[in-house]
């Protein structure tokens, strides 16, 4: 393509003042320079205006930028290559006290199921008594959920691989340990499945693409190596999407068990439907944006995506980095809080993480419990039936906290149009982080490598933000976090969110839970969110361990 034909066409395509970026890429591709009569139709389109000495020493400018494109090029930056620049969620000033790393369980002796499927929608916590007083074997237990995921796992298509020899390898060797008193907490022994996004040894890590199927990674992520230690049994590797999104992958779409007609949410749509249909003890998913809520809301599970920085993420897929959060889905929030103390706190591979500790205490006074809400985003009317029934629900939830005797704040003082301003404006760098992290993916893809989503249209499309906008953006997710964090300071926990959308809090870092809330008027699964403030998932996962207490939603699961 000639030079003038190519800077036209990306003028037709409306790129105005992103043109310069992206066609400096593509130059330093083909070896080519950047020529004066360029510059002049960039500015063009652009609406910027040199005179001819400053586009000349511009134009050296450029040219020399052109070698340092090129050796990036060949650069082996691999996805797993961090960020020499890491995000910190924490506003200015904000210093966080260090929590105790403890848990505690309200166990009782519990009665053995009379049959062993019947453990199959049991809560850790059963789990965890049945096993540690020797009423169930791991093996026992694992051969139970490797049955039930060879049964339905070809309806719901939410298992990449499964790891029947490894499963009973690891289980056999928690019961071994358990049998010489070596019992490693309310996690040993306990099948659970890991979004394929992980890596794991001896299993293949496909990242949800076919050109990745058969792909194994030597080495354990961090979440892996701290559930094997934990105790926890790997019975299969999850549903992740393709590259990460949405609920289909290159074996199809993963299914609700709900309703096979329709899909699970994603991305961390294996995690969702595996735990809804009782095919794992639990699963560990992750979110960039949505990917733990939504699907664990349309499955009707507990799903926590922790504030950013509380689990590495070594030895998982980077999407983009500085809104990549691990989480635990459950059945309910007291599952999602032991998960969360087994895998959270530093490995030193990830310098995002924070050593905070994290402590679990199931009895919390409602009293000093500061529940906040934002009303307008209740009353708001919206067509689409199912959001209607989910902010029903929150409304009917409010209601019962108040009645637990919880403390109900209003929150305002809210300017939503400037919020508004500063999630569009901030959101920009996600897509750049995408497509810096893929980029080798992205200039080596085959025609049939994507086939359910358009993740090369995004990462060209990211060629075309230009570097300034990409940190002016950072700077103004600085501004989201410090309003965020100046909102969020009036109480202890917000039942909902600030807006309607997640984008939000997966900008600022704040932690969120779903929990189940009864169903549709089509029988499909309902919801509720909290998000909790930075780094306080004990005070998040207490409140709503309380209402499930009081509820009992989270005890309902789709007959298959």
């Amino acid at each position: 393509m000639k030079r003038r034909v190519f800077i036209n066409v990306l003028g037709s395509l409306g790129l105005g003042a992103t043109l310069l970026p992206g066609a400096l890429a593509a130059l330093a591709k083909e070896g080519k320079k950047v020529t004066l009569e360029m510059m002049q139709k960039a500015e063009e389109i652009s609406g910027l205006s040199f005179s001819e000495p400053e586009r000349r020493e511009v134009l050296s400018r450029l040219n020399q930028n052109l070698k340092a494109y090129w050796e990036l090029r060949n650069l082996p930056l691999e996805n797993e290559t961090p960020l020499s620049l890491y995000f910190d969620p924490l506003p200015q000033g904000k210093v966080l006290e260090k929590q105790p790393n403890s848990i505690r369980l309200e166990l009782r002796p519990v009665n053995p199921p009379a049959q062993i499927q019947d453990a199959a929608f049991y809560p850790l916590s059963r789990l965890a008594q049945l096993i540690k007083q020797g009423n169930i074997s791991s093996v026992q237990l694992t051969k139970m959920y490797l049955a039930r995921m060879d049964k339905y796992n070809p309806l719901l298509n939410c298992a990449v691989t499964i790891c029947h020899e490894l499963a009973l390898e690891q289980a056999a060797k928690a019961d071994e340990e358990l049998a010489k008193g070596n019992y490693k907490g309310p996690l040993h022994g306990i099948p659970y499945g890991l979004k394929d996004i992980f890596s794991a040894k001896g299993t293949p890590t496909t990242w949800g693409l076919k050109r990745y199927q058969y792909r194994v990674i030597a080495k354990d992520a961090t979440v892996a190596q701290k559930l094997a230690q934990a105790g926890a049994v790997l019975l299969a590797k999850l549903a992740p999407g393709e590259l990460a999104t949405g609920d289909r992958y290159f074996k199809g779409r993963t299914l609700n068990p709900w309703n096979p007609r329709h899909g699970s949410g994603g991305s961390s749509a294996g995690p969702a439907s595996a735990v809804a249909a009782g095919l794992v003890g639990f699963a560990m998913g992750t979110e960039t944006n949505g990917s733990i809520i939504s699907p664990s809301l349309l499955c009707g599970v507990s799903g926590l995506r922790p504030s950013f920085g509380r689990v590495s993420r070594h030895g998982c897929m980077n999407i983009a980095p500085s809104y990549d959060k691990p989480g635990p889905m459950c059945r309910s929030a007291q599952d999602c809080a032991l998960v969360l103390h087994a895998v959270c706190g530093p490995d030193q591979k990830d310098r995002s993480v924070k050593e905070l500790g994290f402590a679990w205490e199931p009895k919390i006074n409602l009293k000093q419990i500061r529940v906040g809400y934002v009303s307008r985003l209740f009353k708001r009317k919206i067509k689409h039936s199912w959001i209607s029934q989910v902010l029903a629900c929150h409304e009917k939830a409010l209601s019962r906290l108040a009645d637990m005797g919880a403390q109900i704040k209003e929150l305002k003082g809210i300017d939503h149009a400037y919020l508004k301003r500063l999630v569009k404006a901030s959101s920009l760098g996600m897509m750049v982080e995408a497509a810096a992290f893929h980029e080798n993916l992205n200039q080596g893809h085959k025609s049939d490598d994507f086939q359910h989503s358009d993740w090369p249209a995004r990462f060209r499309g990211a060629r075309y933000v230009p570097g300034v906008e990409y940190l002016q953006a950072n700077r103004a997710r600085s501004l989201l976090i410090e309003e965020t964090s100046r909102i969020m300071d009036q109480v202890d926990v917000l039942l909902g969110r600030l807006t309607l959308g997640g984008l939000l809090t997966n900008l600022t870092g704040h932690p969120e839970l779903a929990i189940p809330h009864g169903l549709s008027d089509n029988h499909m699964p309902l919801g509720i969110v909290f998000t909790g403030s930075l780094y306080q998932e004990s005070s998040l996962l207490g409140l709503a361990h309380r209402y499930q207490k009081e509820t009992g939603y989270q005890l309902r699961h789709p007959s298959l």
